[in-house]
């Protein structure tokens, strides 16, 4: 590992105001992209996530998304670069998988009535989902966003990198989700914008999300994702709905909004996320046809 851990006690001391001394970082389980550590300054545990400097600004974008999510997620306590490696450092937090979860889907419906911070899509600058670029900036249709900021671009990549087959997709993709969101303007939401159930848990009563992928956008994609690999529970939905219920329709535009996932799967971790891709097309025209 080449990252200098004296600049990251340095960071912390910054923020904090204080000296800081660390404990040797012990290797703790932090997801697929991120070798992630926990470290003692003699008063608090720390999480902290590194990364090369090489993948981009990940962790600045990250902390980013984390300020804007304000008390849902964790906030960062400081964030640098050393030796060609960045670093994120986060309160450490007891994690757990069950809790109230009706309770996160009402603070997931909160998150999403808040007002935007811009009445148009998208976000001030690109940011990452996972080590894959995510394209941004504003917009006022989200029509146009979805495909010229989302799905264009994934499915551009994957076709580059080899997957063929999609190619004949593209024409009628676009004629499928321009259908399936014509007329289709909702409010501008604050999106975590990567939510599986790896991204949610629970620091003892209070419901938590993190990793995010922020963006301003339909909160339809939110919920959408959180159904495409499963793991929340039918309090979930009824805690999100008994806040802020989602239009009847609303699992039209489901598939449209997990081909974006399924794209960038594939485009992460290759081919064998084909076939689902695949059938994630296939069920976008289906959708659009019901139009």
């Amino acid at each position: 590992m080449g990252l200098c851990w004296s600049a990251v006690a340095k960071g912390m001391a910054e923020a904090l105001n204080a000296p800081v001394s660390l404990s040797s970082p012990q290797p703790v389980c932090g997801g697929d992209i991120n070798p992630a550590f926990s470290v003692s300054d003699g008063h608090n545990l720390w999480f902290v996530k590194v990364n090369r400097r090489s993948h981009g600004a990940l962790f600045e974008e990250e902390a980013e998304g984390l300020i804007a999510l304000g008390t849902l997620a964790p906030q960062p306590l400081c964030w640098g670069e050393s030796g060609g490696w960045q670093y994120l450092v986060l309160p450490w937090m007891e994690l757990g998988r069950r809790g109230d979860e009706r309770a996160l889907g009402q603070a997931l419906a909160q998150l999403h009535q808040q007002p935007s911070r811009d009445r148009r899509y998208g976000w001030q600058g690109d940011n990452h989902i996972g080590t894959t670029v995510q394209l941004n900036g504003w917009s006022d249709s989200w029509q146009g966003f979805w495909w010229r900021r989302r799905l264009e671009p994934q499915l551009t990549w994957a076709i580059e990198a080899g997957a063929a087959r999609l190619r004949r997709w593209q024409r009628p993709l676009k004629e499928a989700s321009d259908a399936l969101l014509a007329d289709h303007q909702p409010q501008p939401s604050l999106l975590h914008g990567d939510l599986w159930r790896g991204n949610a848990g629970f620091d003892g009563d209070r419901p938590v999300i993190f990793d995010p992928a922020c963006y301003q956008g339909d909160r339809e994609a939110d919920l959408a994702m959180t159904r495409l690999f499963g793991g929340f529970s039918p309090s979930f939905y009824q805690g999100y709905d008994s806040t802020w219920p989602l239009a009847q329709d609303w699992q039209r535009r489901e598939a449209l909004y997990n081909l974006y996932h399924q794209l960038n799967h594939l485009n992460l971790f290759g081919e064998g996320y084909l076939d689902r891709v695949l059938c994630g097309c296939q069920e976008v025209m289906r959708q659009a046809e019901r139009v």
